[in-house]
């Protein structure tokens, strides 16, 4: 946790004064938990809108994301998109270097570039509990898709073109919702270990670290595969949409397309949610013979 100085007014005294912004945060902190205990998890678990971006000029659009860049972004990402901030020593996971143009959480091929829909999703979302990147959904819409031409414009394959738009799909229900088979919680603890989910993500979804912080092929470094079990630290959002999202797209070089078996087996993904949100029970051991 880096010094917060901003927060306190200047001068000698002892101890220092906060100022406007350090006593709103302090309330802020202060009031934390005396409504309902996880808004953040209500938020995740919501599949976030993605309205389409209004008519403007695209070089007043892409100046206006440079300049919300330089306001919210350079400290991690630098001033150049490389991933070398000033604060990014501090992080544990170094900052996504846009100029390479990878990401994880997207709806497109492996060797495709992320759709702008899905950086969209991605700045108003964040990464979840434990990870260094914050949800932008306090920008306004417009905002946030100047942020994505701005993002975009860091890579080369992506960089000059004014925004596509892509209409979302209609959002999956919740695992909870449909009875039956769908979203049985025993049948997905079956199809989690069958999957090979439990490799990565432990057991019972609770997350695993690699040590030895290995590469992949494109040089991403793989530090852990995050905890499964709650809606905020499923790094692609917290919905019933995004799970099967990084299912059947993968997850940048660490998580394979899971889009074959989905095809064979289309509750398959709802099941296993269901068991990660209400299970209590281990997969059995015979689950893993299973085809």
């Amino acid at each position: 946790m880096p010094a917060s100085r901003h927060l306190f007014a200047p001068g000698g005294s002892l101890p220092p004064p906060l100022n406007d912004d350090g006593r709103a945060l302090v309330s802020w902190l202060q009031g934390l938990g005396r409504a309902r205990r996880d808004l953040y998890a209500e938020f995740r678990t919501a599949e976030p809108g993605i309205p389409a971006p209004g008519p403007s000029v695209v070089a007043a659009r892409r100046e206006q994301g440079r300049r919300l860049y330089a306001l919210w972004c350079v400290p991690c990402h630098g001033e150049t998109g490389d991933g070398r901030g000033p604060a990014a020593a501090l992080l544990a996971v170094p900052p996504r270097d846009l100029t390479a143009g990878r990401f994880r959480f997207k709806t497109t091929g492996a060797t495709e570039p992320a759709d702008d829909t899905d950086l969209f999703r991605l700045l108003t979302l964040g990464t979840g509990t434990g990870a260094a990147m914050p949800s932008f959904a306090f920008l306004e819409k417009e905002d946030r898709w100047s942020l994505v031409l701005a993002v975009r414009d860091f890579a080369p394959a992506t960089r000059g073109a004014d925004l596509s738009f892509r209409p979302a799909p209609a959002a999956a229900a919740p695992a909870q919702a449909p009875p039956g088979p769908a979203g049985d919680p025993a049948r997905g603890a079956d199809l989690y270990v069958a999957w090979g989910c439990a490799a990565c993500h432990g057991a019972m979804g609770e997350g695993k670290v690699f040590d030895d912080r290995s590469t992949r092929g494109d040089g991403e470094a793989v530090v852990w595969a995050s905890t499964l079990r709650h809606a905020c630290a499923r790094r692609g959002g917290g919905s019933a949409a995004s799970f099967e999202r990084a299912l059947r797209y993968g997850v940048g070089a660490s998580m394979p397309s899971f889009a074959t078996v989905l095809d064979r087996d289309p509750d398959g993904a709802r099941a296993i949610l269901a068991w990660l949100e209400r299970g209590t029970t281990a997969p059995s051991p015979a689950a893993s013979d299973r085809p």
